[in-house]
């Protein structure tokens, strides 16, 4: 039986699904005192044809001296089994179980950012002393997050 080639490549290509083009959006700040403590969060979106995919999030606390440092994480993506994603109007919701306490993180898209609601996320993301922050702003114009 003689195959062709480029026969094959085409249905290869016609049966994969393209990919959409993905960004991604993150910020940093970190605040130091005079005492050498110093606390910090980032935050990090991927948006795949401006739809968001992932999420990933850290807050930290340190105290300046060894063995003093405390940080909140969480990282998620649609699709993974850690959180279901839904989405109203501008807003993402993210809902999450994990180790029997429930989570939710709300993502709004406003005019040139994002406001990360973080308020609803337990504290298992975190060690002992750290703490999330009651929301995040992202913005594609700064690499600096507005922290509230």
């Amino acid at each position: 039986m003689k195959m062709h080639i480029p026969s094959l490549v085409f249905l290869f290509l016609a049966a994969v699904p393209c990919a959409g083009i993905a960004a991604e959006i993150a910020c940093e700040s970190v605040e130091k005192s005079a005492d050498g403590s110093s606390s910090g969060h980032s935050a990090k979106l991927t948006l795949v044809d401006g739809r968001i995919v992932g999420l990933a999030v850290e807050s930290f606390t340190a105290s300046g001296e060894e063995g003093g440092a405390y940080a909140c994480n969480l990282d998620t993506a649609d699709g993974d089994t850690k959180s279901r994603w839904s989405v109203s109007g501008d807003t993402v919701k993210l809902d999450m179980v994990t180790m029997g306490e429930k989570s939710s993180v709300f993502v709004k898209r406003t005019k040139g950012s994002y406001l990360l609601d973080l308020e609803k996320v337990s504290r298992v993301y975190c060690g002992f002393g750290a703490e999330w922050p009651a929301t995040l702003v992202i913005s594609a114009a700064s690499k600096h997050c507005l922290v509230k």
